[in-house]
């Protein structure tokens, strides 16, 4: 039960004291945008660009 509170405090710890980019940040020249759901899109600074949206088009 020690193991279980004391590891779950430390998860907490580092959530808190992790810095974590802001939303369109770029993290080592890739920017991550949300488009709801499952949809992103992924640009790198080469300039490719990947959208994601796993919903497969039913028609």
């Amino acid at each position: 039960m020690i193991k279980g509170i004391r590891a779950a405090l430390l998860l907490l710890l580092a959530i808190v004291l992790l810095p974590l980019p802001s939303p369109g940040e770029p993290v080592n020249g890739v920017t991550f945008q949300w488009y709801g759901q499952a949809c992103f899109v992924i640009k790198t600074r080469e300039g490719t660009v990947i959208v994601t949206d796993p919903v497969q088009a039913y028609g």
